[in-house]
C-alpha cells in the first residue's frame, strides 16, 4: 500500500469524506478534502527520499466559517499517523466557484529509504 492510500484510508476510518482528485464532482455540499501527491526530491546526502502531500480541504461557500475548525480537525486527526507529518505549510483560503466551495491545502511530509 502507498503512503497516499495510508493517509486516504486512515482518514476514511476517521469518518472524514475523502477523495483523491477528479473524482468528487459536483457543488460542494458538505466538508471534504482532496488528498494529492505533489512531489518527491533526495532528502540531503542521505539514502531518503521525502514526499509531499497535499490535503485540500473544502467547505459549502455559505459555510465559511467552518473552514478553520474543519482544518484543524484534519491537523489533530493526521497526528495519530507516525509516518506522515505536517509541514505547517497552509494557503491562505481561496473560494473555488467550480465547486461552490472555500478551500484551504495543508502539505504534509513522508521520508522513505532509497
Amino acid at each position: 500500500m502507498t503512503i497516499i492510500q495510508s493517509i486516504y484510508l486512515f482518514l476514511k476510518q476517521q469518518g472524514f469524506n475523502v477523495y483523491f482528485p477528479s473524482q468528487k464532482q459536483g457543488e460542494c455540499t458538505e466538508p471534504y478534502m482532496v488528498i494529492k501527491d505533489v512531489s518527491s526530491s533526495k532528502f540531503l546526502d542521505y539514502s531518503s527520499t521525502v514526499h509531499y502531500y497535499d490535503i485540500m480541504h473544502y467547505v459549502p461557500y455559505n459555510q465559511f466559517s467552518m473552514l478553520e475548525p474543519f482544518v484543524e480537525s484534519v491537523a489533530n486527526a493526521m497526528k495519530g499517523m507516525n509516518n506522515v507529518k505536517t509541514t505547517h505549510q497552509r494557503t491562505s483560503s481561496k473560494y473555488d466557484d467550480n465547486v461552490k466551495a472555500y478551500m484551504i491545502s495543508e502539505t504534509y511530509r513522508n521520508y522513505q529509504k532509497i
